[in-house]
């Protein structure tokens, strides 16, 4: 019997993917089942599973590929709609650590093969994190918004920090970077924008910017002389 188990094993080994090739593999399927949802209306997590290549089993990825299924409006059901009426007994909860022993799961899981499928795995593990209230993601969008400010004005701040936006122009102009490594929101290659109209605010915001390093240089000029004055004092 040993030997069967283990020739079973055998023939059921998935090929080990790197992180590389799965990330690769999952931009794939993200359009495969985004096609197949909406034809579909919904997808189960039964059909996921199934559909799903075995060699998916990443948590990073698997997160990647629901999210994706999520922004383009896929349904997932945790049914399937040609469940028996019978069979709605057995489902267990994917988000439920449910009341029996460590044991007792360990048994149910061996005799369900659909407990360690990824997704349902992936799911559970979802289920264990505590999601953020509305207010809390309000918090934490101020809190980032804030820290976005005062980089911006460390870098106004700095002489060098200045020239490197002087600098950003430049490099636009010669062809160097695009105008979607500038602006925020513009990386997807789906997103339709006027590239001239960016352009044009990019160097008014660069003329602001000059304007503003010659105010500052003067101040920095106070400072040196301040300093050196005070050195000179002792």
């Amino acid at each position: 019997m040993s030997s069967s188990k283990t020739k079973n094993e055998k023939d059921n080994a998935v090929k080990v993917l790197s992180e590389a090739e799965q990330q690769t593999l999952i931009l794939e399927e993200i359009q495969r089942f985004i096609k197949l949802g909406k034809e579909r209306g919904a997808l189960s997590i039964e059909e996921l599973n199934e559909l799903l290549p075995q060699e998916i089993i990443l948590a990073n990825v698997l997160d990647q590929f629901m999210q994706a299924l999520d922004i383009n409006g896929v349904i997932i059901t945790d049914n399937s709609e040609n469940k028996k009426d019978g069979d709605e007994d057995d489902e267990r909860s994917l988000f439920s650590e449910g009341a029996a022993d460590d044991e007792e799961k360990d048994e149910e899981e061996d005799s369900d093969p659909r407990a360690n499928d990824p997704v349902r795995l992936y799911l559970r593990k979802m289920g264990s994190v505590s999601l953020l209230t509305r207010e809390g993601e309000v918090e934490i969008a101020q809190r980032i918004e804030k820290g976005e400010r005062e980089i911006v004005r460390a870098i106004l701040m700095s002489p060098i920090g200045t020239q490197e936006i002087i600098n950003l122009g430049i490099r636009l102009d010669e062809g160097r970077i695009k105008v979607k490594a500038i602006f925020r929101g513009l990386e997807d290659e789906e997103t339709q924008y006027e590239e001239k109209e960016y352009i044009e605010k990019i160097h008014e915001l660069i003329g602001h910017v000059k304007k503003y390093q010659k105010k500052a240089a003067k101040c920095f000029d106070l400072l040196r002389t301040s300093e050196n004055g005070s050195a000179d004092y002792k």
